[in-house]
């Protein structure tokens, strides 16, 4: 098994070689289990565990990558959306729980990944992004509640996960971190998600300070719900669904859909686009102690973020 690399400054890890993930199922007397494993080894990406509650079955999708930090590389990304997609489409859950074993929660985008889209051309480099906001997109939108249970390390697209949640429950050592600016990028694809969560004014500082702050701070912002004790996250987290499960789900995810179409921070398609290019440009400077060239007008209609660009889900 690979050794783990540690994570950089803006949320990555260095990767380790892997080879495409396929599914083998099994199951148990109170649950189904599908292991998104990497094939020929016993490393897996993503383990999607049904369980069964009061009838109904609810989805937890763990991140399981502990050996590179739980980083998000472009399999896990796609396997988070077409799980996530399939999981929410075909009726199979009626909630979903986006968790992550080990330590910690994600050290963000893997950094070999990154490394590939400076070095890529842009239409690569934009592609690769559409790829990460599509992940983000379809756990926002898939039209069931979702559910963030986040413990230790949240950096980067962790916390863009985090905040495309409808819920974030947090244990009290989580620690959040949005450090793009630190080494000259943007947090493009997360930015939707962390304005609806913590709004505008609080984006400002902690996009431009890339200071960390923890679980108690979260919750004072808006991007945590909850703040319990490690140990008591599953119990709290069971409550919640109750909660869920107790409610029509047609209502939910009409009332979900009408929470979109009146927030008002999302662009059109065409500012997204741009929105994109220059967060690609930006990635793909050669040195990263230039400096950005300033962003295009970024409008704010009702819109979902990137709601008309190619899907790719199935």
């Amino acid at each position: 098994m690979p050794q783990n690399r540690g994570c950089s400054l803006h949320g990555a890890t260095t990767p380790a070689s892997r080879p495409a993930t396929t599914v083998r199922p099994c199951s148990g007397s109170r649950k189904q289990t599908d292991h998104m494993m990497n094939a020929g080894t016993r490393h897996s990406c993503i383990d999607v565990e049904m369980r069964i509650h009061g009838g109904d079955r609810v989805g937890w999708v763990w991140l399981d990558r502990t050996s590179d930090a739980n980083a998000i590389d472009r399999d896990t990304a796609h396997a988070l959306t077409r799980t996530i997609g399939r999981l929410a489409r075909s009726g199979e859950a009626r909630a979903i729980v986006l968790a992550a074993k080990g330590d910690i929660f994600s050290c963000g985008t893997e950094i070999g990944w990154l490394r590939d889209q400076a070095s890529a051309p842009l239409n690569t480099a934009m592609a690769d992004m559409r790829k990460l906001a599509q992940m983000l997109q379809t756990l926002a939108e898939c039209g069931v509640p979702t559910i963030a249970r986040v413990q230790g390390l949240a950096m980067g697209m962790a916390v863009g996960l985090a905040a495309a949640c409808d819920i974030c429950v947090a244990a009290e050592d989580a620690v959040f971190h949005i450090t793009d600016s630190r080494v000259g990028m943007l947090p493009t694809v997360i930015s939707p998600y962390l304005l609806r969560a913590i709004g505008e004014r609080q984006c400002r500082r902690y996009f431009q300070t890339t200071e960390g702050f923890g679980a108690t701070r979260a919750r004072e912002l808006g991007l945590a719900h909850e703040v319990v004790p490690r140990s008591e996250l599953d119990r709290h987290i069971e409550s919640l669904i109750t909660s869920l499960l107790a409610c029509d789900p047609m209502s939910q995810a009409s009332a979900s859909s009408l929470i979109r179409l009146l927030a008002v921070q999302a662009p059109r398609q065409d500012s997204a686009e741009a929105l994109l290019r220059a967060g690609a440009k930006l990635r793909a400077r050669p040195s990263l102690d230039t400096r950005p060239s300033p962003l295009p007008a970024v409008h704010l209609p009702p819109e979902p973020f990137f709601d008309s660009l190619p899907q790719e889900i199935g």
